[in-house]
Parts: C-alpha cells; structure tokens; sequence
C-alpha cells in the first residue's frame, strides 16, 4: 500500500514513529502492530485500521465511511441531498488535510538529511 502512494519504508516508519525493523514486521505480518500504531499506519497511508487488519477488502473504505455517516446524518433528519453535500465537502476537507501531513512529514524527513 504505501509503495503505491509512493511512501518509502524510511518515510512512513519514521512518521509513525517506529523502526524500520517494527514496520517490516507488521508488513510481512509476523507481528501484530499495537493499536497506537495501526492508527498512525493507517492515517500515513491513508486507509482504515480495518483495511489493515485485513477486515474489509476497500482500502478507502468509502462504503463503510459513508454508511456510518449516513446512518448518523439520517437519524438527525437531514435529507438525501443535505448528506451527499456534507459527505463531499468532509472528503475534500480530509483529502486537503492528508495531503497537507503527507507533505509536512516529507519536510520533516528531508530536513533531516
């Protein structure tokens, strides 16, 4: 997942503050990461705990996003419309944002050099 994001191992262990070693571990599963570090893991690299866990097969988990939101947004009593305009300005505001810490930490990892 993160080569597709074009995220070295170096970048994303020393976001999620772990070792290299820890990260190739949880890679190659031979040990389960702490639930501390599955929420950094999966913030970094932009999907759901659940999908790296192995739970859902959705990486953006869209399906399960929205069907959270939805069932939360319905039960308030907003309209169809009302929820599809506030699931479409959220995406925008935390695709903004993930990018923006994507960015933020390749700053960081190249200040470091």
């Amino acid at each position: 997942m993160r080569n597709s994001l074009r995220l070295t191992r170096e970048i994303v262990a020393h976001e999620a503050g772990l070792s290299d070693s820890t990260l190739v571990n949880y890679e190659r599963r031979t040990s389960e990461p702490r639930a501390s570090d599955l929420i950094a893991l999966a913030k970094i690299l932009k999907t759901t705990c659940a999908y790296l866990l192995g739970e859902i097969d959705d990486p953006s988990a869209d399906a399960l996003k929205h069907a959270v939101v939805i069932d939360k947004q319905k039960s308030s009593g907003m309209t169809d419309q009302e929820i599809d305009d506030a699931i479409r300005s959220s995406e925008r505001h935390i695709a903004l944002y993930l990018e923006q810490d994507r960015l933020d930490a390749l700053k960081k990892l190249k200040g470091r050099s």
